[in-house]
This record gives C-alpha cells, sequence and structure tokens, in this order.
C-alpha cells in the first residue's frame, strides 16, 4: 500500500468516525426528545455518560443539516463550536482559520456561562424528579407534597 493509499485510508476513517457521531446525535435527539427516553437511560443504552448524550443532542440540535456544517472540520470542531453563545460564527472562524481542534478551544474559551450551567443543572434535577414521580410510592407521594409546599400549591 502507497503513502498515499494510507493516508486517503486515514482520511476515510475519520470521516466514517464523524458521520457516525452525527448519525449518534440524531438518535439521541429523536430519544430524548419524541420518544422521551431520558438522558440517563440513553447513556445506559450507549454506554456512556449523560453529559455525552447532552453533547450529542447539542451538537446535533446546534448543527442539524449538512448545509449547517462545514465538511472540512471534524465533528470534535462542531462540538466545541456548540458549547459557544455563537456557535455558527465560532464553526465559520474555526474554518475561516483553519483551526485545529485544540486551536478553536483555546479561541472559544469552552467555559460555559453561568446561566447555561445553572439550567444544565436544574434540567438535571427536574430529570430526577421525574423518575422519583414515575413510581408512584411512598417516597414520590413525599417528594410531591415537599415540591408542592416549595411551590405553594395546595392540596386536595
Amino acid at each position: 500500500m502507497s503513502l498515499e493509499e494510507l493516508l486517503q485510508a486515514a482520511v476515510d476513517a475519520r470521516e466514517m468516525t464523524d458521520e457516525a457521531q452525527w448519525r449518534l446525535g440524531a438518535i439521541c435527539t429523536l430519544l430524548c426528545g419524541k420518544m422521551q427516553v431520558t438522558k440517563g437511560k440513553a447513556a445506559e443504552v450507549l454506554g456512556c455518560s449523560t453529559q455525552r448524550v447532552t453533547s450529542l443532542i447539542r451538537t446535533w440540535e446546534t448543527f442539524p443539516t449538512e448545509h449547517d456544517r462545514v465538511p472540512e472540520l471534524t465533528w470534535k470542531h462542531h462540538e466545541i463550536a456548540s458549547k459557544t453563545e455563537k456557535p455558527h460564527e465560532a464553526i465559520a472562524l474555526a474554518a475561516d482559520n483553519q483551526w485545529s481542534i485544540r486551536e478553536l478551544s483555546a479561541a472559544v474559551k469552552t467555559v460555559k456561562p453561568e446561566e447555561e450551567a445553572a439550567m444544565e443543572k436544574a434540567k438535571r434535577a427536574r430529570n430526577l424528579v421525574r423518575t422519583v414521580l414515575d413510581h408512584n410510592n411512598t417516597a414520590s407521594r413525599w417528594l410531591e407534597a415537599q415540591l408542592r409546599e416549595l411551590m405553594g400549591v395546595e392540596t386536595c
């Protein structure tokens, strides 16, 4: 096998890996959206963390079509850009500057704003509450009463 054939095989493998990530993003979005599967359950089935499922969904929702994506850049570039306040601008900058993943990460400083971190925490809490309430047992009734008290909602 020649050097050029090996290099082409490496590019092909990378493209296949990226395509698999886009498919996983689409599948997780459908599972956790329309099918109402929890991210925890999706993560369990996929053998990954709920954070990974969240990242797959966020990246897919940010760049859902091939028109939204930059084909010269990897899934990881898009994943990093999806964490920013202006993901389409971030991915365009990466393309224009031919940034590596590391350069893009440094440029966008993927630290989440406090509001986004708070929202993720609230979503996790909501999912945990939903899981407990779905069991319809002593613990779920106690939690429901506590939540009603917190919200100032009277029980019948």
